[in-house]
């Protein structure tokens, strides 16, 4: 799903985290995927619970899954 091919150190920083830790860490942080930053997280599961989604696409977005507030997997930057 989605477009990383690879995770880079710089993202898989995240895992562990909360959605709002995560999103303060993005925004005081310069976290790249290839040459794009990342400006903001976005929680597609949580609770193995699938979130409504917008279909546009966009380079500075990282998707994760949340179980019990923490992110414990990173999907797709897109």
């Amino acid at each position: 799903m989605g477009n990383c091919k690879s995770i880079d150190d710089d993202v898989s920083q995240l895992i562990g985290m909360t959605l709002e830790e995560a999103d303060k860490f993005v925004e005081n942080n310069d976290i790249f995927y290839k040459e794009d930053r990342i400006t903001w997280v976005r929680a597609i599961y949580i609770n193995s619970i699938r979130q409504p989604l917008t279909k546009e696409r966009r380079k500075d977005r990282i998707n994760v899954y949340i179980n019990n507030y923490k992110i414990t997997r990173i999907d797709a930057c897109y």
